[in-house]
């Protein structure tokens, strides 16, 4: 028989009495092979109780030594089942140690264990099966290289790519690892014949007939666009900054507010978030053979579609000025907001990577799709596009949001010249028109609190999410004590107070979860009665702009005048036709 030192193996014996009868005995294993450093696994191991019936004797040898090893049963009045020797003989067995499997196994104090290079993770193997059992409070991802024969660890699982409960496997089936139907490197790929869905990780069977969303897709921006421009839905009126970013901070979080799968109306107020991110927000395939590498690609094109209608409208002069009463560059504008955080997110994770750890060496992959090797082959091109991207879009918007303010008072500095155009001040007042004139900095304040909290959000990949969730805390309470101590910073107070109120939503919401991780409670309930308030908060704002968009009523004009609505919609209306 062939063990490994530290596996248990088990000897079959029975008692049988002087005269073949029925009958009890206690067995003593002894190892009469030269050697001193093996042993049996303890000494319970060496004196065993034996019944009549087939009994089986638990044995586990310890040793560095690979080379036969003879162990001894005896007893007064127990043989073996399957020898004819005489009683009171000794029933001699021959093992064979093997040695320890590399390279999930390592000698370790006379007993195949576990490498070393697992000991922080807190993972047991089972040599008897050669797998590891990864426990549920680990996130580590473990593979291994067939080619070289060497362990390929990664310190975390990224975006709940595996499953978070115990889990057993061995090297050769290392998937076993990964949740949604995911394989390969850090699980990062579907398995064989599935294609990603949208709206989440998971992988399922998808067909081309899927594309045919492209042009609901198509419908749904051409609707987005009319919903904005009739509903007076723009920026100008300061009603929707709050709820963006509050939109974008869930959505970048959604796996912490939302560990566990939900249905019903939290269900619809999920797909809620996600309409304000731009994502579709219901699960579905797209095409066959999708993967993490063209969805990435594919993030930027629902933006650029609508920013061309949005092109297309202004191209038409004043028309829908006049139809409307909404300014198209204001709708414009707004559409640039809600496509910011969605173009960042996607600029961050073409960015992003991880170092796959092997035993004498690590390699750079992309973080999205381990299987993508960073800055080689197809990620060139898409690392290139992100960074012409970042320069030529992310980086100029968000500082001049910050600074326009600053840059329209130093107008006459020859390098500021530009600003003067009428199209540029009309873009940039957009902006400013809900804000007071020493406060006009505070729409690209927020953009810049997403771009410090984007990064390592976007990048999160550990199932503890403690310090993620502090420092949305942290920033919720900066922005609220900065607005108290400016006295406001909207020309308007109802918008003062409707920031807040919905400033204030989220950072209870991130602190009530961050009490229910401490405390292994699950935040569901307190996410979804958020969303709702935030929801509510949605349904007041749609009333008050259905309202303004009846304004000529009797009953309109007195809402609006409740709101000194020509004080905030000052930016909006100043720049009506655009020559």
């Amino acid at each position: 028989k062939e063990v490994f030192p530290g596996e248990m193996f088990h000897i079959g014996v029975k008692a049988i009495g002087q005269r073949n009868g029925l009958s009890h005995g206690i067995a003593q294993i002894t190892i009469v092979s030269s050697g001193n450093s093996i042993s049996l696994g303890s000494y319970n191991q060496s004196r065993q109780e034996v019944g009549p019936n087939c009994t089986s004797l638990q044995l586990t040898l310890l040793t560095q030594e690979i080379a036969d090893i003879t162990l001894q049963v005896l007893a007064d009045t127990c043989v073996g089942q399957w020898s004819n020797f005489p009683k009171n003989n000794a029933l001699t067995i021959t093992l064979v140690t093997k040695p320890c499997p590399e390279p999930l196994f390592d000698i370790n104090n006379r007993a195949c264990k576990c490498s070393q290079r697992l000991d922080r993770f807190n993972a047991t193997c089972d040599i008897s099966k050669q797998s590891i059992v990864k426990p549920k409070t680990e996130d580590f991802w473990l593979g291994y290289d067939n080619a070289t024969n060497e362990l390929i660890i990664n310190p975390v699982c990224p975006f709940y790519y595996c499953v978070f409960e115990e889990v057993s496997f061995s090297l050769n089936d290392t998937d076993l690892q990964c949740a949604n139907n995911r394989s390969g490197l850090l699980c990062g790929a579907c398995s064989e014949g599935l294609s990603l869905t949208l709206g989440t990780h998971k992988c399922s069977k998808c067909s081309n007939y899927y594309l045919a969303l492209l042009v609901l897709f198509m419908i749904l921006g051409i609707a987005l666009v009319l919903f904005i421009l009739i509903f007076k839905l723009t920026v100008a009126l300061g009603t929707i900054s709050g709820l963006i970013f509050y939109a974008n901070i869930v959505e970048l979080n959604k796996t912490v507010y939302f560990p566990h799968n939900i249905n019903g109306p939290s269900r619809f107020l999920l797909v809620f978030v996600s309409w304000l991110n731009l994502n579709f927000g219901f699960v579905t395939c797209l095409s066959k053979g999708m993967d993490m590498y063209v969805l990435t690609w594919l993030q930027y094109l629902f933006p650029l579609y609508l920013l061309l209608v949005v092109a297309m409208m202004l191209l038409v002069k004043n028309y829908p000025s006049k139809l409307t009463g909404t300014n198209p560059l204001a709708v414009l504008s707004t559409l640039i907001l809600l496509s910011y955080n969605k173009i960042l997110r996607t600029v961050v994770s073409s960015m992003s990577y991880t170092e796959l750890n092997y035993e004498h060496h690590s390699s750079k992959v992309w973080l999205y799709d381990g299987n993508v090797p960073f800055l080689e082959g197809k990620h060139i091109y898409m690392f290139a596009f992100a960074v012409i991207v970042s320069l030529a879009v992310v980086l100029p918007y968000t500082l001049l949001l910050l600074f326009g303010q600053c840059i329209i008072s130093k107008s006459n500095w020859r390098i500021f010249h530009w600003v003067n155009n009428s199209k540029v001040k009309a873009f940039l007042d957009t902006y400013h028109g809900p804000y007071r004139v020493q406060h006009r900095y505070w729409p690209g304040l927020l953009l810049l609190i997403r771009v410090i909290l984007l990064p390592p959000l976007a990048s999160s990949h550990s199932n503890d999410a403690s310090i993620n969730l502090l420092a949305v805390i942290m920033v919720v309470i900066a922005i609220i004590t900065w607005g108290w101590m400016a006295g406001g910073v909207h020309r308007n107070k109802w918008l003062d107070v409707l920031e807040a109120s919905i400033m204030l939503n989220l950072g209870t919401l991130t602190a009530a979860t961050y009490y229910c991780n401490m405390h292994g409670i699950p935040p569901n309930n307190i996410s979804s009665a958020s969303l709702g308030v935030l929801f509510i908060t949605f349904i007041g704002i749609m009333v008050y702009h259905v309202i303004l968009t009846l304004k000529d009523t009797r009953f309109g004009r007195k809402v609006t005048a409740i709101f000194d609505h020509d004080a905030v919609e000052e930016g909006e209306n100043q720049y009506i036709i655009i020559n």
